[in-house]
């Protein structure tokens, strides 16, 4: 075999097996972390005023960097996905509100929403998935002593 040739054909079984180690590295590689730093960190499920539409979600970061949440949402519990350009701080706060405005006039807080649903009183799943699909956290919320009463990812998670 001329060297040229054989010089062609080492290239071509080089480019080769890197295609396959890289297709093979693509097949082992574990699915992508979630982040961790964002928990659902309280759950205003229960307004004295039944009439009242001043449910929330409180979601915090836990961590020491900006998290963008955009496109996240939840699955389970209520409806909601976070619009573009959705960033919680490191150590701050997103209040996802049944109605945004009637926690501004009640509470002056500010929050994003609405949420499509209710939040169940007597306790149900809430599952927060990044905009991938997977699982950033989930609270099973339910009445009982010592509130709040959860399973889950996040159990026991005290209000805050």
């Amino acid at each position: 075999m001329p060297l040229r040739s054989a010089f062609i054909h080492a290239a071509a079984i080089s480019i080769a097996l890197a295609a396959f180690s890289r297709r093979a590295a693509a097949q082992i590689l574990p699915p992508p972390q979630t982040s961790g730093q964002i928990v659902i960190n309280e759950i205003f499920y229960a307004p004295a005023d039944k009439t009242s539409p001043e449910e929330f979600v409180e979601l915090h970061n836990k961590g020491d960097a900006s998290v963008d949440v955009s496109g996240w949402f939840f699955s389970d519990g209520i409806s909601w996905k976070a619009p573009p350009g959705t960033v919680i701080p490191p150590g701050g706060y997103l209040v996802v509100a049944q109605n945004p405005g009637v926690l501004r006039s009640l509470y002056g807080v500010e929050a994003k929403g609405p949420y499509v649903g209710r939040l169940d009183n007597e306790g149900e799943r809430l599952v927060l998935r990044n905009a991938a699909g997977a699982v950033e956290d989930e609270v099973d919320y339910r009445l009982g002593f010592p509130w709040p009463t959860t399973e889950g990812a996040g159990a026991p998670r005290a209000p805050g």
